[in-house]
């Protein structure tokens, strides 16, 4: 067996993807998508401290909320299979041989010898003629801690932001490697917070290593072969594709005879570049020896950019030649600055901004001067214009070999949807990128009119408290452009609309979402910390904030007619005399509006039992208690219902004697003090 070591690391100065592989070459993969378990140690504590002493979270993190949110990405991506099971805490570290995913942040000299300059390093056992994986440990740093740099969940200055660098490393246990796209969470150097939400790299990654049933009809691939000029296989080349209408941008590497696949891509036209790794890509981030990889290639479009059509269920094929390399340009570093500022820069390798938004960006490297021309530089993939007159050295900053960076001020148009974008350099025949550098995110501001009101347990129908893992609805104007059901894997995007959950401890997540309209919204609450939490709305029409606050609990039990009153949505089952059983529902279910259908209660020796179905009630802490008709009835059990997302039931019974005969009565629950909305039954 082989032990690999994928390293996620920051620079302290400072595919769509690839796949994991095993020592003979074979890619990694997991026996079960549908139920990856992992286990976090029990020292990850917000209170936790290196050997030094150093807090390793900034006050006010959830380091425990940011891993199962991490986790909830990559189960919430649209038409994959892929799955995390619940995060279980336990009192083991890592251990290679144990077949047992642990994520811990233990500080050892062995373990600081092992992370190194990392912020985390996943340890993947695989079996290396098959490629299956038997074992992955997540470790993060804690020495970023002594250098002033702690982790946070909440987005303070100065710290990783440790859900993303969890989300990064859990795509490492799901076998993927890293990409060469900056923006995207499995870019080599990472550690802000937009890493917390998976780019079309990644989902694409999702959806062809776990896909749903008729996944493959839905989206495209992209195929072809890189050739040298010499007429050798280009090997080991990073390939870009954008479509820049919608943003869109994935990547891959070509292997070692020059060909590549891009799979699981949505449909578009898309101009595609290939380019060697020179600087911002590295092959000791992609498992590669510097000898596996061919550097004397120019930068280079497809057919002179002519965009190249993907479409649903099809695969495009393409090839291309790469002229010689006259290295006349390279961009060895790409940061985000300060609108017209000088001096500053940021820790990240790429931009993140909003729509209608302006930043400048930086670039060093060979060939970059102010003897290139504003026409010498573009942005690819996104509304955005290089601001006239902008372009200039920045006279404070020197890098380590004497060289100063080129300045210039970016403009971006107001967005409706999330969308990436790269920075191409010219200089004579030669050509330089930052492929998917610029991260752009919907245009804020309240054009939803979204208010408190508007955020509903989505069983009871009014407004209040809701809970994790419960299912909410969103009314409103303009939520989306059309009623649109979602998939049975709850993707958190349909059609441009997305909700995102910003939690009390600044943990981000986004809803999964049942179905979208114009006027309601259905979504499954992440696990998320108590307190008062943002619920940001994207759609092709706007965008609207509003606030909530998030309970342990919030029951709500369902009506047969979806408005939180009358008929129950419930079943029945009659236990007969001997044993034998009878079953069915508590209401017609073929009548508009929905009816109550009478429950009998039998001869001496029949006792009858009810199941409710509910949300926000699977957390409670006490007993749960329940009258039908003013009666007490017995609570068997109120759980998760186990098969469905957000779903819980109440199975009660049996029935007291006593309520035969009395028609239609209230059904009412106390859970932990939390009174249910009451609903009914008909009892004969």
């Amino acid at each position: 067996m082989r032990l690999a070591a994928l390293l996620c690391a920051l620079c302290q100065s400072l595919s769509a993807h690839t796949r994991f592989v095993s020592e003979q070459g074979v890619p990694a993969f997991l026996p079960d998508y549908t139920d990856v378990s992992m286990q976090f140690n029990e020292g990850i504590r917000a209170d936790a401290t290196n050997s030094s002493g150093r807090q390793l979270f900034n006050p006010g993190s959830n380091p425990i909320g940011a891993l199962q949110a991490a986790a909830s990405t990559w189960s919430s991506v649209e038409n994959s299979r892929m799955r995390f099971a619940a995060l279980q805490s336990t009192p083991f570290l890592n251990d290679s041989k144990d077949n047992r995913n642990t994520i811990s942040i233990r500080d050892t000299p062995e373990i600081r010898s092992l992370v190194g300059d990392a912020l985390a390093v996943t340890v993947v056992i695989t079996v290396p003629g098959t490629g299956e994986v038997l074992d992955s440990d997540i470790l993060f740093s804690p020495s970023y801690a002594d250098r002033g740099f702690p982790f946070s969940t909440n987005g303070a200055p100065n710290t990783f932001d440790f859900q993303a660098v969890a989300t990064h490393e859990m795509g490492h246990v799901l076998g993927a490697g890293h990409t060469h796209l900056l923006a995207s969470t499995l870019y080599p150097f990472g550690g802000s917070v937009a890493g917390r939400i998976l780019s079309p790299d990644e989902t694409a990654f999702a959806r062809e290593v776990a896909p749903f049933a008729g996944t493959t009809a839905r989206y495209g691939e992209l195929r072809g072969t890189l050739t040298l000029s010499t007429g050798q296989p280009a090997r080991r080349m990073t390939v870009t594709a954008t479509d820049a209408s919608s943003g869109v941008t994935v990547g891959a590497l070509t292997d070692a005879t020059g060909a590549f696949a891009i799979r699981s891509v949505p449909a578009g036209n898309y101009v595609v570049y290939a380019e060697p790794m020179l600087s911002l890509a590295s092959p000791s981030s992609f498992q590669l020896l510097a000898t596996d990889v061919d550097v004397n290639a120019e930068a280079s479009f497809f057919s002179a950019r002519r965009p190249v059509l993907i479409a649903a269920g099809q695969s495009s094929s393409l090839s291309f030649l790469l002229p010689a390399r006259t290295g006349s340009v390279r961009i060895d570093s790409f940061r985000q600055g300060a609108t017209g500022g000088s001096g500053d820069f940021s820790l990240s390798s790429f931009v993140s901004t909003t729509g209608g938004n302006s930043f400048d960006i930086l670039i060093f490297g060979p060939g970059i001067d102010t003897t290139l021309s504003p026409q010498d530089l573009e942005i690819l993939g996104a509304n955005a214009t290089i601001r006239q007159g902008s372009v200039r050295i920045d006279p404070r900053l020197v890098s380590a070999n004497g060289t100063q960076p080129l300045r210039f001020t970016v403009d971006v148009a107001d967005t409706s949807q999330r969308s990436y974008a790269s920075l191409l350099v010219r200089r004579g025949s030669g050509l330089s990128t930052a492929p998917g550098s610029i991260l752009v995110e919907p245009t804020q501001g309240q054009f939803l009119s979204l208010t408190s009101g508007s955020i509903v347990n989505a069983a009871t129908a009014t407004a209040g408290a809701v809970a994790a893992n419960s299912w909410v609805s969103i009314f409103g104007k303009n939520l989306a452009r059309e009623f649109i059901l979602g998939s049975a894997s709850l993707p958190t995007e349909i059609d441009g609309t997305r909700v995102l959950i910003t939690d009390s401890r600044g943990g981000i997540q986004l809803g999964r979402l049942q179905f979208i309209s114009p006027e309601q919204i259905n979504f499954l609450m992440p696990a998320s910390a108590p307190g008062t939490a943002r619920i940001t709305v994207t759609s092709l029409l706007g965008q609207g904030v509003a606030e909530v606050t998030v309970a342990a609990v919030a029951p709500g039990i369902f009506a047969a007619n979806s408005n939180g009153r009358g008929p129950a949505a419930a079943a029945f089952v009659t236990v007969l005399p001997g044993g034998a059983q009878q079953s069915g529902l508590t209401f017609l279910a073929d009548r508009t509006p929905r009816e109550n259908l009478p429950v009998v209660l039998g001869a001496p020796g029949t006792q009858v039992y009810l199941t409710f179905y509910g949300t926000g009630l699977r957390a409670h802490a006490s007993p749960v208690t329940a009258t039908i008709g003013g009666l007490d009835v017995p609570v068997l059990a109120a759980v998760a219902q186990g098969q469905f997302a957000g779903l819980d039931q109440i199975n009660v019974g049996p029935l007291p004697a006593a309520l035969a005969g009395r028609g239609e009565v209230n059904v009412n629950f106390l859970v932990d003090g939390r009174a249910t909305n009451p609903v009914t039954v008909s009892i004969r």
